[in-house]
């Protein structure tokens, strides 16, 4: 009956830790086609819009960025709680990721 019972707590233990999700996400040019005309845009992982990233509340997430422009760029977040120096403007509130880099939150 013990060893049935710590299973159970450890194999729920186990589920749980599975559950932290890690993405990653490229900052890219991409072309845009609205059907009237092509732009040059930025779009994350070759794509505009980019994905859809869905998290329940008290969720723990990694997000690896990674900048594929020739230019300083950061992600602004809606709806998730993080420190004020990684959302925002580069140079202001948040360093910026530099061109070829990664930047994991």
């Amino acid at each position: 009956m013990k060893k049935r019972m710590l299973a159970a707590i450890f194999g729920g233990l186990l589920s749980m830790a599975a559950s932290a999700a890690e993405y990653n996400i490229s900052v890219d040019r991409v072309q845009i086609d609205t059907g009237d005309f092509v732009k040059e845009g930025i779009g994350y992982n070759g794509a505009s819009p980019g994905p859809v990233l869905r998290f329940k509340e008290g969720e723990e997430v990694t997000i690896n960025v990674t900048n594929n422009l020739d230019e300083m760029t950061s992600i602004h977040w809606h709806g998730l709680i993080l420190p004020f120096e990684q959302d925002g403007v580069p140079g202001i509130s948040f360093a910026g990721i530099k061109p070829g880099e990664t930047f994991t939150y």
